[in-house]
């Protein structure tokens, strides 16, 4: 089969005219396409330069190893020292192409086209000045890499002819995609550790919240429960008159109002898992949040514009923690778009059986690293900020069993995804 190729190959030579008692010289590429070339397979020269030296014995015998890509560029060539010069000598250099039109019959160029591992020796060679050499070429392939192919090669002397370098070859080749596949699997280690270590965090900073919302709510009500037994005693005597009554009602109303935001602070520095949900229809539910705040957009030069289905879009949702979310994401895009603007606020059903919300902005938008902190606990880009009010937006939509995903540019706005699962 390896001369068939190479017979074959021959003719093709002849058909193209070249001559074989000249010294071919090939096409050599840019500097600058050279290392972009060789940045991409920087990997797979690094180690390839290293497995070849365990294994390809260079101190011992006169062998040159050249790496190529998949245009047969070469990338890199190291061994012994009188075989480089002698090369180097014919054009054969890093960034040289070593195609078959140019360059006759050789290994790299069968190697690609054939796929499977080439020897060219002595006379097989197509032109003279290779007569006493001896080639060997072994094609690969790295799907890890996105299909990164090439060849390793190597060129000796026809007394050092041996078929153990293909073997030696084949060693490298599948040396250097074990080593690329643990390399791989290795980033996504540490990947899903910085994953889990964020998550983490995030986890102990709600903790601290809600412990911190707790004893909160505990020394705030102590007193407010105080002030309102005195208030009802003092409701009860007999010579109260009727402003009197008045004016302990307008107290006893503003109690429960400072009680009902004790209450809410609670809720949102530690919402519950387990809350009691129904059947909503989310195209009302969005459609009251959306209301709710045309009033304050008008005033700050924002339209707000609702998309929504012709038909009902219902949901087995807690409503009061959709429209928590809602406000949010609505009140920080308004503040977003200080010279006005418009939010789009979208809803869809999609066919994989999620409910999606769309809360879309003309702002300022955010860098990635901002994007990437911006759900988490006390993180705020607002002067006055606390930073609690997208990651307990996170919380609540997590305990529904959905997601929150983020697309923003910086200068172009920002838009914030979330999925729910309708079943």
């Amino acid at each position: 089969m390896n001369r068939s190729y190479v017979a074959a190959c021959r003719e093709r030579c002849i058909q193209r005219g070249l001559d074989p008692e000249i010294i071919p010289v090939p096409n050599v590429l840019a500097v600058n396409d050279l290392t972009e070339r060789k940045e991409r397979y920087h990997d797979i020269l690094e180690m390839t330069n290293f497995f070849a030296n365990k294994l390809l014995f260079f101190g011992k015998y006169p062998v040159v190893l050249c790496v190529t890509d998949g245009q047969a560029v070469i990338l890199d060539m190291y061994g012994d020292e009188g075989i480089l010069q002698s090369v180097q000598h014919m054009g054969l250099v890093l960034g040289a192409v070593y195609r078959e039109q140019e360059m006759g019959i050789n290994t790299v160029s069968l190697a690609l086209e054939h796929n499977k591992p080439i020897k060219v020796l002595g006379n097989e060679h197509y032109h003279t000045y290779l007569a006493e050499s001896a080639c060997y070429s072994v094609p690969f392939c790295y799907e890890g890499r996105g299909g990164i192919t090439g060849t390793l090669s190597i060129l000796t002397t026809l007394e050092n002819a041996t078929d153990m370098y293909l073997g030696g070859l084949l060693a490298v080749v599948e040396s250097v995609g074990r080593e690329l596949l643990l390399r791989k699997q290795n980033q996504k280690l540490c990947m899903l550790n910085q994953i889990l270590e964020e998550q983490i965090i995030v986890s102990e900073k709600f903790s601290a919240v809600g412990k911190l919302a707790a004893g909160f709510a505990h020394e705030i009500r102590n007193p407010l429960t105080s002030i309102s037994g005195f208030i009802q005693l003092l409701q009860e005597k007999e010579t109260v008159d009727y402003k009197d009554i008045q004016y302990f009602e307008i107290i006893r109303s503003e109690l429960a109002r400072i009680n009902k935001l004790v209450t809410d602070f609670v809720g949102v520095a530690k919402p519950e898992v387990s809350t009691v949900r129904q059947k909503h229809d989310l195209k009302n539910v969005l459609g009251e949040m959306v209301v709710f705040m045309q009033s304050q957009a008008l005033l700050c030069k924002v339209e707000i514009v609702y998309q929504a289905p012709d038909t009902s879009v219902f949901l087995e949702c807690n409503d009061m923690q959709i429209k928590q979310v809602m406000l949010n994401l609505i009140q920080n895009a308004i503040e977003a778009m200080p010279d006005g603007g418009q939010i789009i606020v979208a809803l869809s059903e999609e066919e994989t059986g999620f409910v999606s919300i769309r809360v879309q902005d003309e702002g300022g938008g955010m860098t990635e690293e901002k994007k990437k902190k911006v759900l988490q606990p006390f993180f705020t880009t607002k002067e006055n900020g606390c930073g609690l009010g997208l990651s307990v937006c996170l919380r609540i939509i997590e305990n529904h069993q959905g997601q929150i995903e983020i697309d923003s540019q910086k200068g172009k706005g920002t838009t914030f995804h979330i999925k729910l699962p309708k079943g």
